[in-house]
């Protein structure tokens, strides 16, 4: 399939179970600079073909973090502009690579006790099965704290 469109402020992981099988690049900001993108791009690192799967989050400036399987991707939080003002998200999604069947990607909200409350433009990683996500931004402040959460 066609590469992703110009975008920025999006998330990218390698992904794979024998040292990275695939990059998928999730969401971002469009060409336009406000436009949230929805779409998850999932290039084959031995083919080098893309493909495309629609998700139900439009968003930029999330974060990603790959689990030690390797099949699994974490996303947390982000924003959406629009006309209306922005929308901030505190919300966890595991995306389950593994699993892809006729170009859909399992993906599950993830709810947890004491998630960050809502930002953008942090940064977050995995060690073992503790997700870390550190610092951002939100309508008010710039943030510089530390959440650890257990991704089971």
């Amino acid at each position: 399939g066609p590469a992703p469109s110009a975008r920025g402020m999006h998330c990218a992981a390698v992904v794979g179970t024998d040292g990275g099988d695939a990059m998928l690049i999730h969401g971002g900001r469009g060409r336009d600079g406000s436009t949230p993108l929805d779409d998850l791009h999932s290039l084959c690192l031995r083919t080098l073909r893309w493909s495309r799967v629609e998700t139900p989050l439009a968003r930029f400036g999330h974060a990603a973090a790959v689990l030690p399987s390797g099949a699994e991707l974490v996303l947390f939080g982000g924003l959406r502009a629009g006309e209306t003002g922005a929308t901030f998200y505190s919300d966890t999604w595991r995306l389950l690579h593994a699993a892809q069947q006729d170009g859909a990607l399992p993906l599950e909200r993830v709810r947890g006790v004491g998630e960050p409350r809502r930002r953008f433009a942090h940064c977050m990683a995995a060690l073992g099965s503790t997700v870390y996500v550190f610092g951002g931004s939100d309508a008010a402040a710039e943030m510089a704290d530390l959440h650890a959460g257990e991704m089971e």
